[in-house]
């Protein structure tokens, strides 16, 4: 019986990862003739996949969201007519609203242009902080690594990233994390220690007062994809960190 639960959870695992690798034809079916549906681009005029688009009703509470395709496009399920609220996000851009009368039996479209925001980092969580850190050098990589596996075992990236210093202040903290938050001769003291320098420039180049080359990007993943993806990590196939 165990043997047969296992064949089980392998068999939906691989069916998870048929269903996020189908090909992008076989997802962007052309938009519904009746209904509320529109596309999502950037400012450059590019389609945006992955964004969430929502609609409520003007004396309703409960809204309901989508995820545009590939090109950009999106389609709600049926909608009681009525005037709704509407607005698409992304992590990076600026949130877009709009109001639209819905009818039975007639196409309603509604475009969605979003522009990035000068400072996006507010809108990120823990996991996104540490993907938008750079990573184009190996010296880069190395910092990267050295944050995620020993500065955020006390508190979440964001705790601190959502700061900006010079690196007279980087260094004050740096200072402070290793004789107030490491016990002597500990591993982890040793290892700041360590890269005590190469930190303070690397945190003074992504968190300083100057621009950042920060990565800039927005969620991409519909639910299912990121069952899929869960997936692939779980049998080894793509790395937990870095996946492309």
């Amino acid at each position: 019986m165990p043997r047969f639960h296992g064949l089980i959870l392998v068999l939906g695992i691989l069916a998870a990862l048929l269903w996020a690798e189908l090909p992008g034809s076989s997802r962007t079916a052309a938009l519904p003739s009746t209904g509320l549906v529109g596309t999502v681009q950037s400012a450059d005029g590019k389609p945006m996949e992955g964004v969430a688009v929502s609609a409520r009703a003007q004396d309703k509470n409960i809204s309901t969201s989508v995820y545009t395709n590939q090109e950009g496009e999106y389609f709600f399920p049926p909608l009681d007519a009525g005037e709704y609220r509407m607005w698409a996000q992304a992590v990076g851009f600026e949130l877009t609203r709009a109001e639209k009368t819905i009818s039975s039996g007639r196409q309603i479209r509604q475009d969605f242009t979003l522009k990035p925001v000068a400072d996006f980092s507010s809108q990120l969580s823990d996991a996104e902080w540490m993907e938008s850190l750079p990573d184009d050098t190996p010296a880069d990589r190395r910092m990267k690594k050295v944050i995620h596996n020993n500065c955020v075992v006390c508190h979440g990236p964001g705790f601190a990233l959502a700061k900006r210093f010079d690196a007279a202040g980087w260094g004050v903290i740096m200072n402070t994390m290793i004789e107030k938050q490491t016990l002597p001769d500990s591993p982890n003291r040793k290892l700041l220690q360590a890269y005590k320098e190469d930190l303070i420039a690397y945190l003074t180049k992504v968190r300083g007062p100057g621009p950042s080359p920060m990565k800039r990007f927005w969620r991409r993943l519909y639910p299912w994809q990121n069952i899929g993806l869960r997936a692939r990590r779980l049998l080894g196939i793509l790395p937990i960190m870095g996946v492309q």
